[in-house]
C-alpha cells in the first residue's frame, strides 16, 4: 500500500483520544486472542497450576510457529474438518509434519505421564474452523480486519453483519475505518465531505444502549462524535459496494479504549461474499490429577490480514490527523 499511508488527511470529527502504545512484542503476538475457561474447581494447587502451565506450553507452539504452518493447518481443518489429538506423540507427529519445533513436547513430565498413578489425567489438543459468529476479542493495539482485496460478490447488496460485546464493565468505543483501492493497491484518498466518512467513532455501554455525556467523563469527548449500534449490539454494512471508481478495499475494527468483541455473519444470504474471512481455533485441554484447564487461540486467516495495527493508532492534536509513520 506504499505511500498512501503517509498523507495528511484532513481533521476527523471525533472524540479526543491519546491512546500511548507499548511496542515491546513481537509482531505477531497481537494476531491471537486468548480466553482461560475454569470448568472444575481446582482440587490440588499443584496439580492446577500444572494443568494451566501445560495448556500454555501446547498453546506456545502454535503461537511460536511460521504463520504459514497455520495457514497450511489452517486449509487442511477447512477441507478435513476439525482435527483432535489425546496423546503427545499425535501432537508430536502434526508438528513434526511441518517442521515445527516439538522438543518441549519430550519431556516426561507431562500429565498424560501419569496416567498409571491417576487415569483421569489426560490431555486433548483440539483444531477447529471457528464459526463466523464465533466471538474473537480485539485489544487496544491490534485490529480486526476484513481484507476485501480482489473479492468477488453474487449480489448488491451484500450485507455483512457485525456484532459487538464489551469485555469489561463500562462504555466500550472504537472506530471502524474503511479504505477504498483496487487490485493493484492503489488506495483511494482518504473522505470526510459531511456526508461520507471513512473514518466512524462508535461508544456503547455493556447492555448495548447508546453512551451519554455523562458515561464518557474523564474518558473521552464530545460525546456528539459518537455512533450508537443497531439493535442487538450490531452494525450492518454492505461490503459490494465502490467510491470514485475504487471497490472497498478493507474494513478496520480498532478498540480505543478497552478489549473489544467482534463477531460476524452474512445472515440474509450466506454465500454472497467469496472471502468468509475465517479464523481457525486452538483449543488445549488438559486433566491432571482431576484439576482441569482449559485453554483457546483464535488464529486469523489471510482473509483477516492488512498492514500493522501501529498505523491504525493516531493522536488527535490541533486539527490535523497524520499517520504515526
Amino acid at each position: 500500500m506504499g505511500n498512501s499511508f503517509k498523507r495528511m488527511y484532513p481533521a476527523q470529527a471525533i472524540a479526543i483520544i491519546m491512546v500511548i502504545l507499548v511496542v515491546a512484542t513481537v509482531l505477531g503476538a497481537s494476531l491471537y486472542s486468548r480466553t482461560l475457561k475454569n470448568k472444575e474447581a481446582a482440587i490440588n494447587t499443584k496439580d492446577s497450576m500444572m494443568a494451566i502451565e501445560q495448556a500454555d506450553s501446547l498453546l506456545d507452539l502454535f503461537v511460536r510457529a511460521e504463520f504459514q504452518f497455520l495457514q497450511d493447518l489452517s486449509v487442511k481443518v477447512q477441507q478435513e474438518g476439525t482435527k483432535e489429538y489425546t496423546s503427545i506423540a499425535d501432537i508430536k507427529s502434526i508438528l513434526d509434519e511441518y517442521g515445527v519445533d516439538s522438543s518441549i513436547l519430550e519431556q516426561q513430565n507431562w500429565c498424560q505421564y501419569h496416567i498409571e498413578n491417576n487415569p483421569s489425567s489426560n490431555l486433548k489438543l483440539t483444531i477447529a474452523e471457528a464459526e463466523p459468529t464465533d466471538f474473537v476479542d480485539v485489544r487496544v493495539g491490534s485490529t480486526r480486519v476484513f481484507n476485501l482485496k480482489d473479492n468477488s460478490y453474487t449480489v448488491n447488496p451484500c450485507n455483512m453483519v457485525l456484532q459487538f460485546e464489551a469485555r469489561d464493565n463500562a462504555p466500550t468505543i472504537f472506530a471502524i475505518k474503511e479504505i477504498y483501492g483496487n487490485s493493484s493497491d492503489e488506495i483511494a484518498e482518504y473522505q470526510n465531505d459531511g456526508t461520507t466518512d471513512d473514518i466512524k467513532a462508535y461508544c456503547f455501554k455493556p447492555n448495548g444502549d447508546s453512551c451519554s455525556a455523562g458515561d464518557l467523563t474523564g474518558i473521552a469527548a464530545p460525546i456528539g462524535s459518537f455512533n450508537g449500534l443497531e439493535a442487538g449490539k450490531k452494525l450492518t454494512i454492505n461490503l459490494n459496494r465502490s467510491r470514485g471508481g475504487y471497490p472497498l478495499y478493507q474494513i478496520r475494527i480498532i478498540p480505543l479504549n478497552l478489549t473489544l468483541g467482534v463477531a460476524h455473519s452474512f445472515p440474509t444470504n450466506p454465500i454472497c461474499s467469496a472471502k468468509k474471512f475465517t479464523y481457525m481455533k486452538v483449543n488445549a485441554a488438559v486433566n491432571c490429577y482431576g484439576s482441569f484447564r482449559e485453554k483457546q487461540i483464535m488464529v486469523p486467516g489471510v482473509d483477516s490480514l492488512g498492514y500493522s495495527s501501529l498505523f491504525d493508532y493516531t493522536i488527535y492534536n490541533i486539527g490535523t490527523l497524520r499517520p504515526n509513520n
